[in-house]
């Protein structure tokens, strides 16, 4: 059974084959993410002295510098002692295994996120939780392809199916998942590739319900726009948000310098400017959803919120750019959330009867910041849209997003934090309409299967019995080496021979490399690139005689006929 389903996939149009992968996806994912989430969840009720979740306000003042300082230097030892200082993890790290490595994720580094994430996050750093959900998410798919021997293309479809339900089971945000895996990290929208991601989201949020609730991550009343005069103050707020996300990106670059320190001392420093900043701002020290709250709800002064702001801005840049494994989205969410309250009350200072509730600028905020860090506007959108389910949002959430990532793109000249991180560790997104098709195909799909091999010497009679059959290639094995030949290419003046070795029959034999019958057409355009040869032999595992032959001409007529 399983080999006809590896047969099935090798057709990324099979829906049906993979919606049922999506959905069992969808189930190991959202029960690894629960696993997550109870890990740094129960310290908190241990350690707080309220028991309440994030309530890291009820610490006292040396506590607040403590608790994170101490995690800083737990981790860092961890990761010092394990050899798993340059382990590299979060969405980065995914979004660079997907398009520079095949989407293969290393299951060290996802025990090292699994871990050395929970211990971030219950240590009161200024973390998001939502970096290490699609690491974990993505991880876990691609461990499912390995261990089934599933083909390659498959691969990045199901890790884009572990992204969507790592979002919907950790926000109750199933289209969200969906939006982000496409346009966040795979950055390719297909029909074929949307059915096992929306499959997979749907279950991880299913699990996320049954056991959390399902009650929206933002619990908001119903707001509306009050008067369209609002508009050119929102887009104000949209191009304060494009700023704040340039300012976000630029910092965390600068921190980035500091990845060259051992790794005891970047994750020392990271929780001690987060411990000493808790010190006067607690509110800084972890997820901080209840200090959106309170930024939705108008109780925080201006004062207040400026200084979350910067103290939210530093923690976070230093964390993340030294190496920390957490996510920045979260606390984009806190910035965000705190911008929107400072223009929402500014604007009901100056015309409290024309203008829309805080809460309402407090949410365009946190899609116009993570909109404009991210690059990704329709993810934002669609993210607090479905994270409030409020429809009264579209219009303005719309503008204040486009604006935020024009300013942010245009006038400050910054691309995606993912691609400007990347970019520091030497990678970069590699994007375009063939290397997306490349990767969707299998070599066993489109090699050609008329392939003889042939033994070391053969007589002229079996010679031309293997002429008179359907065969477009032949291929030899030649000290460890194998070669293979068009039958074009066969020498003409052999009449004469009884007997005749390999090395000898054809013009222009060609030396071989070897590729699985499961790769992708972009892993076989890599290799023949670097191998420098023209065609590859395709072999099954654990099968001594190749199967089939993929070549440069198969692969340009594959890309003509899209």
């Amino acid at each position: 059974m399983l080999h006809i389903l590896r047969e099935r996939l090798e057709n990324s149009e099979r829906t049906l084959h993979y919606a049922t992968l999506g959905i069992i996806s969808g189930l190991l994912v959202g029960a690894v993410i629960l696993g997550f989430r109870i890990l740094f969840e129960l310290p908190q009720y241990a350690l707080l002295p309220s028991g309440i979740l994030d309530d890291y306000e009820s610490l006292s003042l040396w506590q607040r510098f403590a608790l994170p300082f101490g995690s800083g230097i737990l981790l860092g030892l961890a990761l010092w002692l394990s050899g798993d200082h340059k382990t590299s993890t979060g969405l980065v790290h995914v979004v660079d295994r997907v398009h520079n490595h095949h989407s293969v994720m290393p299951i060290r580094n996802a025990i090292v996120q699994f871990l050395g994430g929970a211990i971030a996050i219950s240590g009161g750093q200024s973390a998001g939780r939502e970096g290490p959900a699609v690491h974990l998410g993505a991880a876990v798919n691609s461990w499912l392809c390995r261990v089934f021997s599933l083909p390659h293309n498959s691969l990045r479809i199901l890790v884009g199916s572990g992204i969507a339900a790592a979002i919907a089971a950790s926000f109750n945000t199933p289209i969200a998942g969906v939006i982000f895996a496409m346009e966040v990290v795979l950055m390719e929208y297909s029909v074929a590739g949307f059915i096992p991601v929306i499959a997979a989201a749907v279950t991880g949020t299913i699990i996320t319900h049954t056991t959390f609730g399902a009650a929206p991550a933002l619990n908001v009343v119903d707001q509306n726009l009050v008067s369209l005069l609002e508009l050119p103050f929102m887009a104000l707020l949209g191009a304060a948000g494009g700023l704040i996300a340039g300012a976000f990106i630029w910092l965390q670059k600068k921190a980035a310098r500091g990845r060259s320190l051992h790794v005891l001392l970047r994750m020392t420093l990271a929780g001690g400017v987060t411990g000493l900043i808790g010190m006067a701002v607690p509110e800084v020290l972890g997820l901080g959803y209840d200090s959106i709250q309170a930024a939705m709800l108008g109780q925080m002064g201006l004062l207040a919120l400026v200084t979350l702001i910067v103290s939210k801005l530093i923690c976070t840049t230093v964390s993340c750019g030294l190496g920390m494994p957490i996510g920045f989205i979260g606390p984009s969410f806190v910035i965000g959330a705190c911008l929107g309250a400072f223009f929402g009350a500014c604007a009901n200072l100056i015309s409290p009867e024309l203008t829309s509730p805080i809460g309402f600028y407090a949410l365009l905020g946190i899609a116009c910041s993570m909109g404009a860090i991210l690059n990704a506007p329709l993810a934002a959108i669609i993210a607090i849209i479905e994270l409030t389910q409020n429809p009264h949002l579209i219009l303005p959430v719309m503008l204040t997003v486009i604006t935020a990532n024009v300013i942010n793109n245009d006038i400050l000249k910054q691309s995606s934090l993912v691609s400007a991180m990347l970019a520091i560790t030497g990678s970069k997104h590699q994007l375009s309409p063939t290397r997306n098709l490349l990767q969707r195909l299998v070599v066993g799909s489109r090699m050609d299967r008329k392939i003889a091999t042939l033994p070391d010497k053969l007589s002229l009679d079996t010679l031309n019995a293997l002429a008179n059959e359907d065969i477009n290639f032949f291929a030899y094995k030649y000290d460890h080496q194998w070669f293979a030949f068009e039958r074009n290419s066969i020498k003409q003046d052999l009449d004469s021979l009884n007997e005749i070795a390999c090395t000898e029959l054809s013009q222009s034999p060609q030396r071989c490399f070897a590729i699985n019958h499961q790769a992708t057409l972009l892993e076989a355009h890599q290799s023949l690139r670097e191998h420098n040869c023209d065609a590859l032999l395709v072999f099954r595992p654990g099968r001594s005689q190749p199967i089939g032959l993929i070549s440069r001409k198969i692969l340009n007529f594959v890309i003509d006929m899209d």
